[in-house]
């Protein structure tokens, strides 16, 4: 699954929560107003505020780091597959002392995306199943046994509804007591460190495989390695986000970062900054009034940059290119009509008017003549088509009539540097 339209889904799902911010007026009991609350909120005097925000925190620039590294190896589907495969290890764990008791589901919760991973892993090898179709069936199989356990559990009478499992599906940061921000901590700091000493490792096993094998790094331990810590990651996280949303704050943040820079390490630092805020903004949201979920307004602000990054990026943005194929049609326009007037030939009034204004024509209506500049400018894309149609005829082989129709465009893209590169060639050729 692409990235961007993981986060689009993303969007789209959590969209909803938007339907009860009208209830933001009608805060607390004491009927305070959202400014209070989020004053109240500034402040940090409340206990839960800190530990909600601390873990939002923590949790997105986690998500964030980590979500770098499989946004550039193409594994987006695979933190959903995680999130919703350690379900069945949190109810086991639960079972195991009958309490929400952090240390045992954690266990478990790690053990069940081990053995998710596995057998995306045994699935893949060792069968004609495909890498995408190997998460699909483990993310369902794993999810459908954690539901099933978590129902049974809720019928059980020594638990009754009581349990609050529930919350892992969707996830409460409000909930987050002493301890669970501590596990957060503790594997955050962890896989920070991991990726901060072995960053040069996990850049070439993300981009180029065969190399980083063949300058001896050990591929598969580094892919375990990180499948390690997005497993960790996503245990520690679902109780704030949920397991059926934490997979985006794997990947919003990092596909936001990837529209923004074209550099790991500041797609990586991008990523985590993107992620944090996210959580911030989701918590504080969240605190404003009552019933509003911090995991979806999390994923939600995450969407925002996302659709904001996605459409004023500098250099990816949809805008961006929007106005940057208008502007290389003008171009095109104006030079094919340089190289009409070059050879004697007849150009539209519109387009006239535009080299009168830029200084490469002099004139009007049917008399327009090239300046010196224009001239230079003509001879130039003439030479760089029969350069390239020269070079098509006989390096590459190609017949004239097809050589002809490629560099009808090839001629307006062709950089100082190729047009210097290509008559070095040429040249070399005709001294063989």
């Amino acid at each position: 699954m692409r990235p961007k339209r993981l986060a689009v889904g993303a969007a789209l799902w959590t969209v909803a929560a938007l339907a009860r911010a009208e209830r933001i007026a009608d805060m607390d009991a004491g009927g305070a107003g959202w400014v209070d609350q989020a004053y109240r909120f500034l402040q940090m005097s409340d206990p839960s505020v800190r530990l909600g925000a601390g873990g939002s925190l923590l949790l997105g620039v986690l998500c964030g780091a980590l979500g770098s590294f499989i946004v550039l190896r193409g594994l987006s589907l695979i933190g959903d597959t995680l999130g919703h495969a350690v379900l069945p290890g949190v109810a086991v764990g639960f079972l195991a002392v009958g309490a929400k008791a952090p240390g045992p589901i954690f266990i478990g919760a790690m053990a069940a995306g081990a053995a998710a991973a596995g057998c995306m892993s045994v699935a893949t090898r060792y069968s004609r199943v495909k890498p995408d179709a190997a998460m699909g069936i483990v993310l369902s199989g794993f999810f459908g046994l954690g539901i099933v356990l978590l129902t049974r559990i809720q019928k059980m009478p020594s638990f009754g509804n009581q349990s609050g499992l529930d919350k892992f599906l969707f996830g409460q940061a409000a909930a987050m007591n002493a301890g669970d921000l501590v596990w957060l901590a503790s594997v955050a700091a962890l896989s920070l460190a991991v990726i901060w000493v072995f960053f040069k490792q996990f850049a070439a096993v993300s981009f180029d495989e065969i190399y980083a094998h063949s300058i001896g790094i050990p591929i598969r331990l580094f892919h375990w390695i990180l499948m390690f810590m997005l497993t960790a990651a996503v245990v520690v996280s679902i109780k704030a986000a949920g397991v059926v949303l934490v997979s985006a704050m794997l990947v919003i943040p990092a596909s936001t970062a990837y529209l923004l820079t074209d550099r790991l390490p500041h797609l990586t630092l991008m990523s985590a900054a993107i992620g944090a805020f996210s959580g911030l903004m989701g918590s504080f949201i969240s605190f404003l009034g009552p019933g509003l979920p911090t995991g979806p307004l999390m994923v939600l602000c995450a969407s925002f940059l996302f659709a904001l990054a996605y459409g004023f990026s500098p250099r990816h943005g949809l805008l961006t290119r929007m106005m940057r194929r208008r502007a290389n049609r003008k171009r095109t326009a104006l030079e094919d009509a340089l190289r009409e007037l070059l050879g004697g030939g007849a150009v539209e009034p519109g387009v006239g008017a535009a080299l009168v204004r830029q200084g490469f024509a002099q004139g009007g209506g049917g008399n327009l003549r090239l300046t010196e500049e224009g001239r230079a400018r003509a001879e130039r894309i003439r030479r760089n088509r029969e350069l390239w149609e020269l070079y098509l005829t006989r390096e590459a082989e190609i017949a004239p009539d097809h050589a002809q129709e490629d560099s009808e465009e090839i001629e307006h893209v062709l950089g100082a540097e190729i047009v210097q590169r290509l008559e070095e060639e040429l040249k070399k050729g005709r001294a063989e």
